[in-house]
């Protein structure tokens, strides 16, 4: 099977992946920010929401590149989860694990992430101690042996990429060294 088609780049597909008829363009020829591109994205709005109250929206809009795997309010819902109930509904330090087991550090583009046929790229999060595994169809298998699907790939902002996935990443335990991984491409590109 080939790879994920990566025609997703564009701000105008990716509002037509989230149900949106068009996006905000930035009042500057400069990219928004991670967090800019989430706060003004129709479908996003949860997600927002999440990054506000664990007080993670200033690393989410720093220079520091990083690559966020973005769940939709779809995937939110999916977990009883939106806007208004997000940050009540689980406690601040489990939502914050959530969260960043989304990111991983760098700008990592589908081409660094989606590996050949047949194989599996582990990413390494955030969250220290954690990954998740990615196969050549763009299906993440997480940790506590979730899966989702990316549905929107290579969303540029100043400071790293949006990749849009279609359920919440749920982390298991952490791996230690020496883990499952073995054979499998790290993906630390």
């Amino acid at each position: 099977m080939r790879r994920l088609i990566l025609g997703f780049v564009s701000f105008g597909l990716l509002a037509g992946a989230l149900g949106a008829t068009a996006l905000p363009v930035a009042a500057s020829t400069s990219r928004p920010t991670i967090v800019g591109i989430a706060s003004t994205t129709p479908g996003f709005e949860t997600l927002t929401a999440a990054v506000v109250c664990t007080g993670l929206a200033p690393a989410l809009s720093g220079s520091q590149k990083l690559t966020v795997f973005a769940p939709t309010n779809s995937a939110f819902a999916k977990l009883g989860l939106n806007a208004g109930n997000v940050c009540a509904a689980l406690p601040k330090a489990t939502l914050t694990n959530i969260l960043l087991y989304h990111v991983t550090p760098g700008s990592r583009f589908a081409s660094s992430l989606l590996p050949d046929e047949g194989e599996r790229t582990t990413v390494r999060t955030l969250l220290s101690g954690h990954t998740f595994k990615i196969n050549s169809t763009g299906r993440i298998r997480t940790s506590s042996g979730g899966t989702s699907q990316i549905v929107a790939t290579d969303i540029r902002a100043s400071n790293g990429v949006i990749h849009v996935v279609d359920s919440v990443l749920i982390p298991g335990a952490p791996k230690g060294d020496g883990d499952d991984n073995e054979g499998d491409q790290q993906g630390e590109h």
